[in-house]
């Protein structure tokens, strides 16, 4: 109601006869071009001109938009803009405005080429918000131009607006750059190799593919960035070790059923990518009951680390029945994903131990052998270190602690 009500404003407030002759569309145009004209009924305007545009008014707009695009590039942003002034940061909010209201008709059936060229360029603007960003990647997405012509607009997007430093593709993008474009993507990387330029989201995208050509040069950036900065490290050892382990894809179930000590984080993508790999979802389940099998147990539930999530990617994948993960773990959101920016990744291997918990169900073995003991025969050293290897052989002391418990008793004084 409130658009209808701006659309009547837009049409009724004048009186010229010139005006009056104009299309609906060129009076919503004259409008939006308007720079006195309050800045909200600028926007209105435009995105109804936008909605209401045919073919060739679409290629009008692409123009102008670009032609606007190309005023904000070349002037500074002013610190203090009147509401209907047109001033740089005004064309900012009606350029921000009209990716995300009617540039999806003017991409639809305006100059193809045109358009992509334009949403290219705005996804790269200092100015643009995230969401005029990710809208602008959308319009890549589906311009009606050829592949060959959006992966290069994708790739000039990841190079040029930034968000290669996240580490996280483009959801737009997933699909449009596949392995047709690891030669564009392997480029982007090579182009990148300092820590402060590194195009992160490109090298995920190689590693996930499991691109074996860029590997020698992650290894060889991998200690310089650890050296400045310990998470770019991290993620690029992460990268390396993703390329690795999927060549060839039977490592993927060595490393979900080995009982080494990797993060819940290695394993749940192993599972994945063994999926997509086209592993039998067989072998898949037999290495995560491998490792609930042979994973060392801790916390309350006595259950291998991860073991939770992996059952919940797995389940989430048709490989495991729901009813299986219910029974094994109840209450276990099957919604668990890895988080793949690039400040939040590292290596497998993890750098914790899991707190050491005793063998609880020996406590009543070590009390019925304490009954047993002549306590009243034995002298004191005797006894403590019959005591403290008791402990030790029925796991009811951390193993680092017995070595020490014996060296204390064997070196007492008498």
């Amino acid at each position: 109601m409130r658009r209808l009500m701006v659309m009547f404003s837009v049409l009724l407030t004048t009186n010229s006869i010139a005006y009056d002759q104009l299309s609906v569309w060129d009076k919503l145009m004259a409008r939006a071009q308007t720079e006195d004209e309050r800045l909200i009924t600028r926007m209105t305007a435009l995105s109804l001109a936008c909605e209401n545009a045919d073919a060739v008014q679409a290629t009008e707009t692409i123009s102008m938009l670009s032609q606007w695009t190309d005023t904000v590039e070349q002037t500074e942003t002013a610190t203090s803009d009147t509401a209907g002034a047109d001033t740089p940061s005004a064309r900012q909010a009606l350029l921000s405005h009209a990716v995300g209201h009617g540039a999806e008709r003017l991409n639809a059936i305006g100059d193809s080429a045109a358009a992509l060229d334009l949403w290219r360029r705005l996804s790269s603007q200092p100015w643009a918000t995230q969401v005029t960003k990710e809208k602008a990647f959308e319009l890549i997405a589906s311009n009606p131009s050829s592949i060959a012509a959006r992966q290069e607009a994708a790739i000039a997007a990841l190079r040029d607006s930034g968000v290669g430093r996240s580490g996280q593709m483009p959801q737009a993008f997933a699909s449009l750059l596949d392995q047709t474009a690891i030669s564009a993507l392997r480029t982007l990387v090579r182009e990148s190799a300092d820590i402060q330029t590194f195009n992160y989201a490109a090298a995920a995208t190689l590693a996930e593919f499991g691109d074996l050509d860029i590997l020698s040069e992650l290894h060889a950036l991998q200690a310089p960035f650890a050296e400045a900065d310990v998470c770019s490290g991290d993620a690029l050892g992460w990268y390396a070790w993703q390329i690795e382990i999927q060549n060839p894809p039977s490592q993927l179930l060595t490393h979900i059923a080995s009982p080494e000590l990797f993060t819940a984080e290695s394993r749940c993508w192993a599972i994945r990518k063994a999926a997509e790999l086209g592993l039998s979802t067989e072998d898949i389940r037999e290495a995560i009951e491998d490792y609930e099998s042979a994973g060392r147990p801790f916390g309350p539930n006595q259950q291998p680390a991860g073991i939770a999530e992996m059952k919940a990617v797995a389940m989430k994948l048709g490989i495991i029945a729901e009813a299986v993960f219910s029974d094994a773990i109840p209450g276990t959101s099957p919604a668990y994903e890895t988080n793949q920016v690039a400040w939040n990744l590292s290596t497998p291997v993890v750098d914790w131990i899991p707190p050491w918990e005793p063998r609880y169900e020996n406590y009543p073995a070590f009390f019925e052998w304490c009954e047993a003991q002549p306590w009243d025969e034995l002298d004191d050293e005797t006894g403590a270190r019959l005591f403290s290897e008791r402990l030790c052989e029925l796991e009811l002391l951390p193993p680092d602690s017995c070595g020490i418990v014996a060296e204390t008793v064997n070196t007492a004084s008498p």
